[in-house]
């Protein structure tokens, strides 16, 4: 029988894996971020401070390790387990200390506080300011974009959720880097300079509103780091310096860096405040990055949206959305023009429900 108080249990569902089938990157992105937020919460809950390379110890490799044991169809579920703890885990009383069953037990928490959108516990279960914002990070990853189709949840060994992670989720998240008063936080886009190691220090350069920015990262980071390519266009957060003028001057420490795919995209879906406009079939937009501005377009609709923040450009394209669809669904022929009136049934056909977040 397998010990599934050892057991945590990855899915992924929604409109995009329906028949259970999910792009093999985007199921290999979910499991490496939770990977991650394990170590990284198990790093957390010690309320130790970081070391400046942010790498995780031995101990907790060990402890924290997630190993595979099987998947299910339906909505994809993967299940996997740690392993039992060692001869070596011993606090310093001689008794026998089960870091990684800590790990899970802490992970259930925080993500369940994040499903919730109640950050009220979290500074007391990670202590650490900079392991806190680690495992944060981590979780961020964890949850689905705005452009993402399916919905990722976590639960026991048995399968019972306990935390739904969405884009939501992603954004609450994002607003407590915000609200941080001990951490400034920091996201910038650019061209990927190059990557150089310079006495011991890692770092990648990166050019963002016409000046190379140094961005110091992590070894944890390292293959991530490695798979970026020099000349693309990349989002990176971290802890910043910033200038008198209150422009990055550098980051210290990178915590997420991201190549952004220029290529079209599908979606099923627009979002706008509590509003989720669902789409019978999904549509074709088109991000561009250009003068320092993201620009998100979406011919079908004749959408145009733009600005400076990656998602606040994607926020604005499902503003205009649902500006389209409120000043158009309802009204009669007489008030509009023959396009209009084109664009309304267009927006009839297409549109399936409209549902409240």
């Amino acid at each position: 029988m397998p010990n599934t108080e050892r057991q945590l249990t990855l899915t992924i569902g929604g409109p995009d894996v329906e028949d259970g089938k999910i792009p093999l990157a985007a199921l290999a992105g979910k499991l490496n971020a939770l990977q991650k937020a394990l170590f990284n919460v198990a790093l957390a809950r010690s309320g130790g401070p970081v070391a400046q390379r942010g790498n995780w110890s031995k101990r907790i490799i060990a402890s924290c390790e997630l190993l595979f044991c099987e998947s299910r169809k339906g909505s994809l579920a993967v299940v996997a387990e740690i392993p039992p703890p060692s001869s070596v885990q011993t606090t310093l009383g001689g008794k026998k200390d089960d870091e990684g069953l800590h790990a899970l037990d802490t992970l259930r928490q925080v993500t369940v506080s994040i499903s919730a959108g109640d950050s009220s516990n979290l500074v007391s279960i990670m202590p650490d300011g900079g392991a806190r914002l680690r495992a944060l990070k981590s979780i961020e990853a964890l949850c689905p974009r705005d452009t993402d189709g399916f919905w990722v949840s976590l639960g026991n060994g048995d399968g019972l959720p306990y935390a739904r992670l969405t884009s939501e989720s992603r954004s609450f998240i994002q607003h407590i880097f915000e609200d941080d008063d001990v951490i400034e936080v920091q996201t910038i886009s650019g061209d990927l300079v190059e990557i150089r190691v310079l006495a011991g220090r890692r770092h990648i350069v990166i050019r963002h509103q016409q000046r190379e920015i140094v961005c110091y990262y992590p070894t944890e980071m390292e293959e991530t780091i490695t798979q970026l390519v020099a000349g693309s266009i990349v989002e990176v957060k971290g802890r910043a310096q910033l200038g008198d003028d209150g422009v990055v001057r550098q980051i210290d420490e990178v915590l997420d860096v991201s190549t952004i795919d220029l290529s079209s995209f599908r979606t099923s879906s627009f979002h706008f405040n509590d509003g989720r406009f669902i789409l019978k079939d999904p549509v074709i937009c088109s991000p561009e990055y250009r003068n320092n501005l993201w620009v998100y377009e979406c011919p079908r609709y004749g959408l145009h949206a733009f600005s400076e923040d990656r998602q606040e450009a994607l926020r604005q394209l499902g503003e205009e959305f649902a500006f389209l669809y409120e000043g158009l669904i309802n009204e009669p022929d007489e008030n509009l023009t023959p396009d209009a009136i084109e664009l309304r049934d267009l927006l009839k056909a297409d549109s399936v429900r409209v549902e409240e977040i």
